[in-house]
């Protein structure tokens, strides 16, 4: 995407990615760069590194999602175990997303040096497709969860999706304005 060459953003799909003594290596080919962002979508791709605790492939992170046992690195989404106080957070993608958002935010702070804040996320509804076009959920609306079935949690689920969808084109925009 040539709005982030512009920002000499890297994106590489399709490899191979691990850690040797510090150093990102896709593929065979060793890389300088200082920060390394992995989706992996799904499940998490990256095998448990010692000292790192986690399960299944996905690691555990602190409050700031700082990847525990190796603070230099953030895990988000599918990667990550992500808690918010006591609670586990849903592995979903609308909390995938803002967890990306908090990681980017959190390195721009260490960048800066200023001190890192706890993710929080904000659940506007979930729904679960259950075959055949049918479809359950619910939406928070004026601080009240409402319970959705058939054709209205559909419509729901796909105006959701639409807006998400929106706010990415937005921010694209926004990007190759920049």
């Amino acid at each position: 995407d040539e709005a982030l060459a512009r920002k000499a953003v890297d994106v590489r799909t399709g490899e191979t990615v691990r850690v040797e003594g510090g150093v990102p290596i896709f593929g065979r080919h060793p890389s300088d760069a200082s920060t390394v962002l992995l989706a992996t979508g799904i499940e998490g791709a990256i095998p448990l590194a010692e000292g790192v605790r986690g399960r299944s492939s996905r690691w555990e992170v602190d409050e700031t999602l700082r990847v525990i046992g190796h603070p230099a690195a953030f895990a988000v989404g599918d990667a990550a175990i992500v808690t918010a106080g006591k609670s586990a957070v849903a592995a979903s993608a609308q909390h995938a997303v803002q967890e990306g958002a908090h990681a980017a935010a959190m390195i721009e702070c260490l960048v800066a040096g200023k001190a890192l804040r706890p993710f929080q996320p904000h659940t506007v509804g979930e729904f679960l497709t259950l075959g055949e076009g049918e479809v359950i959920g619910w939406v928070q609306f004026a601080g009240r969860r409402i319970h959705l079935s058939g054709f209205s949690a559909a419509a729901a689920r796909t105006a959701a999706f639409a807006r998400y969808l929106a706010g990415l084109r937005l921010g694209a925009l926004r990007a190759s304005r920049g």
